[in-house]
């Protein structure tokens, strides 16, 4: 068994072995379950001018499996949109930037877009396989739906979606059940999570709020299992914490285009959450930035009592880890 992998560079450094993560994934398409099985790690950063990562993807064509994932790694280490990061921002009208088609694939420190610029047009993340997790990533301002799950078993934890033209995220009229874990979810143009016909979201410790259609909704035969969620709306009976910065959730920024949705001290979001340490789906014990959880806090952020720089204390910093070992 074999960790295989290669990296993209987006930037104007080209210090990676390719431009584009679809170049990435077309070029490198294997069956990573053959020969005693293999992972694979596609590293994606960008150096020089910062560019976005333009490409359309569509991951399909490779064979992974339990324990022969393949992961999609990132750079993006701070919590907040941040343009020195690798930021996948391409525009597609009508389908989705990044297609997950094949099953058992992971994303992780990833900020992703649709940029179309026609309303209601293009979702930035679709997945319409099973058995992926989407963890610690940042989706936004996509022109359609933030993230759409057609697959079985998928799981979204430790991630932000904000500013989308429609849904924050969808369990589409297909596959099987969504797992949404500890994700922050607000300022979308349609529902924050939106449960479709006959389909099955389980939220577990989401802040859902400032959406203009409700911050959780069950259509018509959909279900939304509910466990230590939060609302600004009050929708599917879940208790209330305000989306503002002097009330309720005390986030830090809520502004459009500056935001920044760490939690203050006196959020009502702190210690509210249930322990997942020792879920059954998919446990984990950290947060979005790698903060370690302990009072297990509503969201995508632990509130740290921190110094007078911020809250945010990463663990790792794997921009300038990866620069280093390739020695930028």
């Amino acid at each position: 068994m074999a960790a295989l992998g290669h990296t993209v560079d987006s930037g104007s450094g080209a210090s990676g072995d390719y431009v584009s993560l679809n170049a990435l994934i077309v070029a490198q398409a294997q069956d990573l379950t053959d020969g005693g099985g293999d992972t694979y790690t596609a590293t994606c950063i960008t150096t020089g001018d910062g560019a976005a990562d333009a490409t359309v993807c569509n991951i399909d064509g490779w064979v992974p499996g339990s324990g022969n994932e393949l992961t999609v790694l990132g750079d993006w280490t701070t919590g907040v949109y941040d343009a020195t990061a690798y930021h996948f921002a391409p525009s597609n009208q009508w389908n989705a930037a990044l297609s997950l088609n094949d099953n058992y694939i992971i994303l992780k420190y990833l900020q992703i877009t649709n940029t179309d610029g026609n309303s209601n047009s293009g979702d930035a993340l679709r997945v319409s396989s099973s058995n992926c997790v989407i963890e610690e990533c940042l989706v936004y301002q996509a022109a359609q739906h933030g993230i759409v799950d057609y697959g079985t078993n998928n799981v979204v934890v430790n991630t932000i979606v904000y500013g989308c033209e429609d849904d924050g995220i969808q369990k589409a009229e297909s596959g099987g059940n969504l797992y949404v874990y500890n994700t922050t979810i607000v300022a979308n143009g349609g529902y924050g999570l939106n449960a479709r016909n006959f389909r099955t979201i389980l939220a577990k410790n989401i802040y859902s709020g400032g959406n203009t259609g409700a911050d959780y909704f069950e259509d018509t035969n959909g279900t939304l299992t509910i466990t230590t969620c939060y609302s600004d709306d009050g929708s599917e009976g879940t208790p209330t914490a305000a989306y503002s910065t002097s009330a309720g959730a005390y986030f830090i920024n809520i502004t459009g285009g500056s935001e920044d949705l760490d939690i203050g001290a006196s959020s009502g979001l702190i210690g509210n959450g249930t322990d997942l340490s020792g879920d059954g789906t998919y446990p984990f014990a950290v947060d979005v930035i790698g903060t370690a959880r302990s009072s297990w806090d509503v969201g995508a952020f632990e509130f740290v009592a921190a110094p007078a720089e911020g809250n945010r204390i990463p663990i790792i910093d794997h921009h300038n880890r990866m620069m280093a070992m390739m020695g930028d």
